[in-house]
């Protein structure tokens, strides 16, 4: 059995390989962020449909993570090529409409229970909806990373925060029916730790209004711990302890990535009002 040290470790880890990963790839260019966020989204479908299968919720997983990977290829394409009018904002609506339809479509075929259409299709959009902001995100200012770095930063930072806080001084939990182990004190240490870093992320690469920049550090930060809790609240629905297994000491993509779903369409939509 893994003590908290070892476990730590596990984390530091895994937040050491993927943050990296996450910055380089955004680094080289839109065309392979976008590769590589299709990738996320399809995995974290895939996982999806692993969770609620558990509860008897067969729904078309495969499919809906190749859609996943469409998905973030049509958000490429919206952000990077909006100078061509006619397709201006309008290939992730298209993307979407296609999930839906081929969702109605295998219901109707399988004769599957209605519940399983809104199981999937909350899956695609859940998922997919939130993570191609992060493709949005870097469509701002063509192309400038340090907005897609902004929102994994936060998320970083808010989870570092909360985690390292919480082991050493929680006390009072903060959601024990959905997750044991997060207090307020980790929640408040998590959202402390994220304004810092916000501050000084800001101070060397975006020179955007301090004040904005805390108040979208601080709003993503606590939406950072309650997409944390709706994946908790999920697995503990299916009753597994994580996702998947494919990040040391985080789980699967959705341990992972959980917070981004929220995080980063927040963040887009809020720093396009101080552009």
């Amino acid at each position: 059995m893994v003590g908290l040290g070892g476990f730590m470790v596990y984390r530091v880890l895994g937040a050491a390989f993927i943050v990296p990963l996450l910055m380089l790839t955004s680094w080289l260019g839109s065309i392979y962020w976008s590769f590589l966020v299709g990738i996320i989204i399809a995995l974290g479908i895939w996982e999806y449909g692993q969770l609620v299968e558990k509860k008897g919720y067969e729904i078309p997983v495969a499919s809906l993570a190749v859609l996943g990977f469409f998905l973030a290829q049509c958000a490429f394409i919206d952000s990077r090529m909006g100078m061509w009018q006619e397709i201006n904002g309008r290939m992730i609506g298209f993307a979407v409409l296609c999930a839906m339809l081929w969702i109605l479509v295998w219901g109707l075929w399988k004769k599957k229970d209605v519940s399983l259409w809104a199981v999937s299709l909350f899956g695609f959009l859940w998922v997919g909806g939130g993570l191609c902001h992060l493709i949005f995100l870097q469509g701002l200012n063509w192309g400038d990373v340090y907005f897609a770095w902004l929102a994994i930063f936060i998320t970083w930072a808010t989870d570092t925060g909360a985690f390292v806080v919480g082991s050493w001084i929680g006390k009072n939990k903060m959601a024990p029916n959905i997750s044991p182990n997060k207090t307020w004190e980790g929640c408040i240490g998590g959202v402390l730790f994220c304004l810092f870093i916000i501050f000084f992320y800001n101070l060397w690469f975006l020179h955007l209004p301090t004040f904005a920049m805390l108040a979208i550090g601080c709003i993503g930060s606590i939406l950072d711990q309650v997409g944390d809790l709706v994946e908790s609240y999920l697995k503990r629905w299916a009753g597994v302890k994580d996702s998947g297994k494919l990040i040391p000491g985080h789980g699967g993509i959705l341990d992972r990535f959980d917070s981004l779903i929220l995080v980063a369409p927040v963040v887009y939509y809020l720093v396009t009002l101080i552009l």
